[in-house]
């Protein structure tokens, strides 16, 4: 029989504390090493990538430190004085308002801020990721002339479209594009700088040819999102603080920054999709609890719009109300009241959206119903179909939303399932366990996912953390002393694995979407650099040069800096001089190869421009190089400031 201190010991979450532990660790080493196979998915395999090593690895530990540094504080009481008992264990551990809006706001900056850190592994322009990844909504947005006459062809044209994500959807996303690009029109000067500044993230690549400044600009939309991404840190709390203690609703808020489908799927459209699902929750949780309409109407009108831009809002609308309705099943007063709003909320859920696409029908000639039967169709031709998709569904939820929560919300919505029949004592905090669990089985039973399953159910995981992370929190953060110290040591523990296995999921498996054909730009030139300050024309500055010679071969390096977008192509002109000034030897080109055009440049960047000159026609004679500009269609050199004969720069041989 075992000991009595030893079944104490292993008490539940004890135990699931070690297989968390043991699975993170598990899962981080075999996706450093690669094996096995099945790490990073089963049929639908998530692409490793392994960063080039440099510099900006060591943003990796600061973020970790960061993200330790953060938990802690999010479990420091606000007077440590003020000691828990164990009929009231979250006493002190609320913070004031003076001190809680700051570091809320903090995450919300962070956030974005963290996974541009992990974007910076496998890009020198994280941004970027969000601009030049899958732009096919964006593309065709840019080909919209008519608005209603595109949004009525939709449907029709879904089967034609290349990219399966416009096959399968509504028109939304396009006409935000479209409807960007007609803002940014309006603002010329804030058009040019955005969308000269995206351009440079791959010039040179097909898909981004030929369109205006406005156009490019309205490429960014995906930006907002990552730069918005840190909002969710809001509701999150908020429904926190609503259903469980202030430090787990704050630790979960810093459980968010790092939520590992953050750090890969950066800038994705899921990730407005599980911004959506949260200020739905929190919605839909202040009109049941509290009764105010206008969140009501909020919620209502954002699943209807939300629709427009993609059926993924159906599950979420349906995992909305799995939580709602857990919450009035395990509440003990009020419901009656309770049941009666739910009715009304999804009464006028409902109605929103059919008059939204009613009226859609009537004025425009959209068909929803006809659309999502299309988008739906197309959907099941793309279907894997393999026996372990059920598992696997579970697996990639795991490793996306993070190991260490999701175990804590297995444990959790254990208990809320035996509280809902009645084998455990029915408390509020178990109605989001029971909801999320509940989401997550129906889902997976439907089978509509069985690939993607990290990006498509990212809407489950920020509310599953916070199941998780309240699991381990208020089984041991919040203890009564001399407890609680020992229980918080465990949490620490806790969330260090899931830092350590967010981090290397973000690293090997972020980077997504296709490498630029542009070079990226440098900021700087070397320290052997000879310096200039030569000004050609309005846009470009020669700041320096290097010289060496190779026998009868001299090989001249020029550093040029643009100043602001040159916005039409030059060419370099290189003169070798003897002694009398006469040109012996020349070359001519576009600088640096025309690997980035001129016309690409963007301001402050250094273009190193690499020539060879033959000194065999000097017979070992005295020679100077003279250097300018010139526009290749007209011949015309552009003006040096400092003035300088002939509008070229002369420049002294190797050695003076």
């Amino acid at each position: 029989m075992m000991p009595a201190t030893w079944r104490s010991r292993l008490s539940l979450p004890v135990i699931l504390a070690i297989i968390a532990l043991s699975l993170s660790a598990l899962y981080a080493i075999g996706l450093i090493v690669d094996w096995p196979a099945w790490v990073h998915g089963s049929n639908w395999v998530w692409v490793r990538r392994v960063p080039t090593p440099g510099g900006r690895f060591l943003l990796m530990p600061l973020l970790f430190a960061a993200g330790l540094v953060l938990a802690v504080v999010a479990l420091r009481p606000d007077n440590p004085d003020r000691s828990a008992t164990a009929d009231r264990p979250e006493t002190g551990l609320v913070w004031s308002r003076r001190r809680t809006a700051p570091f809320l706001t903090l995450l919300v900056i962070l956030t974005p801020l963290f996974q541009l850190a992990i974007a910076a592994q496998h890009r020198s322009q994280p941004l970027s990721l969000a601009v030049t990844s899958q732009p096919a909504f964006w593309r065709v947005g840019m080909r919209i002339e008519d608005p209603l006459a595109f949004a009525r062809a939709h449907t029709a044209k879904m089967p034609t479209y290349d990219d399966v994500h416009l096959r399968t959807q509504p028109p939304g996303w396009p006409l935000a594009y479209w409807a960007t690009y007609r803002v940014m029109a309006r603002l010329p000067i804030a058009a040019d700088l955005l969308g000269r500044w995206f351009h440079r993230y791959d010039c040179a690549a097909p898909e981004f040819q030929g369109y205006t400044p406005p156009q490019l600009a309205a490429a960014g939309l995906r930006v907002a999102i990552v730069l918005l991404s840190g909002l969710g840190v809001l509701p999150l709390y908020a429904l926190g603080r609503r259903f469980y203690s202030p430090s787990a609703a704050r630790l979960t808020a810093v459980g968010y920054a790092f939520t590992p489908a953050l750090l890969v799927f950066s800038g994705r459209f899921d990730v407005a999709y599980a911004l959506l699902g949260l200020a739905a929750s929190w919605l839909g949780v202040r009109y049941l609890c509290d009764g105010r309409r206008f969140a009501l109407v909020l919620l209502a009108v954002s699943l209807a719009v939300g629709s427009f831009f993609s059926f993924t809002v159906l599950p979420i609308t349906a995992f909305v109300f799995s939580i709602l309705a857990a919450h009035v099943w395990m509440g003990r007063e009020g419901r009656r009241s309770r049941l009666g709003r739910l009715a009304v909320a999804g009464g006028t859920v409902l109605i929103a959206l059919l008059a939204f696409w009613g009226f859609l029908y009537l004025a425009a000639g959209v068909n929803g119903w006809q659309m999502f039967h299309v988008g739906q169709a197309i959907h099941r031709e793309y279907r894997l179909n393999y026996p372990t998709w059920f598992l696997f569904n579970l697996y990639d939820l795991a490793v996306f939303m993070g190991i260490v929560p999701f175990v804590g919300a297995v444990g959790a919505s254990g208990i809320a399932v035996a509280s809902a029949a009645g084998r455990w004592g029915r408390r509020r905090f178990n109605a989001v366990a029971l909801g999320w669990v509940l989401s997550v089985l129906l889902l997976n039973l439907s089978a509509a996912v069985r690939a993607e399953t990290g990006r498509l159910w990212l809407f489950l995981m920020p509310l599953g953390g916070l199941v998780g992370f309240a699991w381990w929190v208020e089984r041991w953060g919040e203890r009564p002393r001399p407890d609680r110290g020992r229980g918080r040591r465990w949490i620490i523990i806790l969330f260090a694995a899931y830092l350590v296995q967010a981090l290397v999921t973000g690293y090997l498996l972020g980077g997504r979407g296709i490498s630029p054909a542009t070079q990226p730009p440098v900021w700087s030139m070397p320290a052997s650099a000879q310096p200039l300050d030569y000004r050609l024309g309005d846009a470009i500055a020669l700041r320096g040069y290097e010289l060496a010679e190779a026998g009868e071969t001299l090989n001249l390096t020029l550093y040029w800096r643009a100043i602001r977008f040159p916005r039409v192509e030059y060419s370099v002109f290189v003169h070798l001089l003897d002694e009398n000034g006469v040109i012996v030897g020349q070359s001519d080109g576009p600088p640096g190869g025309g690997a980035p055009p001129v016309w690409c440049w963007a301001p402050g960047e250094v273009v190193a421009d690499r020539r060879t000159l033959n000194l065999a026609p000097l017979n070992g004679r005295p020679y100077r190089i003279g250097v300018g500009l010139y526009e290749p269609l007209t011949g015309s050199r552009l003006p040096v400031r400092p003035p300088a004969a002939d509008d070229r720069v002369l420049l002294p041989p190797a050695g003076e």
